[in-house]
């Protein structure tokens, strides 16, 4: 065997523990808008990264905009794969959502909206927040309290939990804004924006943004495994931090105003 090849065993350990770590899409059921519509490519070619990849993916489980790209995308791959365990899985709500659900994913319904968004937080390893209202934006700041309540279990010695990374990819830029906007209302909130990630799309670069953000999974998925991230891949990441895109902007408005 050569240096840096795994054997049969160590592969299946590894492909089993790419199957553990969840990817959850946040989005739109929408699909009226161009932000909209460019947030389904994404989140379809996303799902057949992650199915590639062998990350199973959890959506909101309806039939339309985001949740159902995405989950499409990701089952149509992994039945080309022949992988069953990477069907998608779906959390709705109440069971007159059944005739709305995605016929792309196994579909668990929820009795309230509050428990099938803590479900969704609970089994991911990673998030993706693409294009939204309300809804999205909902599920956003509770994953952004959930990684608050973590932090502070780490900090007094609780429990040690793992880097759960949260990436933003928003046509719309409306998540960007809302990030924006509670920074400066509360710098101290800077600090839970740690592990955040925000990719910018545009018509042209929907590939470069479905290759970057698969990228920032893999690189998290990686130190999952207590594998080491390359310094470079460090810088790389803080490129594209949510803190730093944050502060560069505050830098602008500070030139602007000289």
């Amino acid at each position: 065997m050569l240096p840096g090849e795994r054997s049969d065993n160590q592969e299946s350990a590894y492909e089993q523990e790419r199957a553990k770590y969840t990817v959850a899409f946040f989005g739109t059921g929408s699909e009226k808008t161009l932000s909209d519509k460019t947030a389904m490519q994404i989140a379809e070619r996303l799902g057949q990264s992650m199915a590639r990849e062998g990350h199973p993916i959890i959506t909101g489980g309806f039939n339309s905009g985001v949740m159902e790209a995405a989950s499409r995308g990701a089952d149509i791959t992994a039945q080309e794969l022949g992988r069953d365990d990477l069907k998608p899985k779906g959390i709705a709500v109440g069971k007159e959502s059944l005739t709305k659900n995605t016929k792309h994913a196994e579909v668990i319904d929820k009795e309230t909206l509050s428990e099938r968004i803590a479900d969704l937080i609970k089994e991911n390893q990673a998030s993706v927040v693409l294009s939204g209202g309300g809804g999205t934006i909902n599920e956003l700041i509770s994953a952004l309290s959930d990684k608050a309540v973590n932090e502070l279990l780490v900090a007094k010695g609780v429990a040690k939990l793992p880097e759960k990374p949260i990436v933003i990819v928003d046509p719309s830029g409306k998540h960007m804004d809302l990030m924006r906007f509670l920074s400066k209302q509360d710098p101290k909130m800077l600090h839970w924006f740690e592990h955040m990630y925000h990719v910018g799309v545009y018509d042209e670069n929907i590939d470069e943004a479905v290759q970057e953000v698969s990228r920032i999974i893999e690189d998290y998925f990686q130190k999952s495994l207590e594998n080491e991230v390359s310094e470079d891949e460090k810088t790389w990441l803080d490129n594209h931090s949510v803190r730093g895109f944050l502060k560069k902007g505050e830098e602008f408005e500070q030139g602007e105003g000289i």
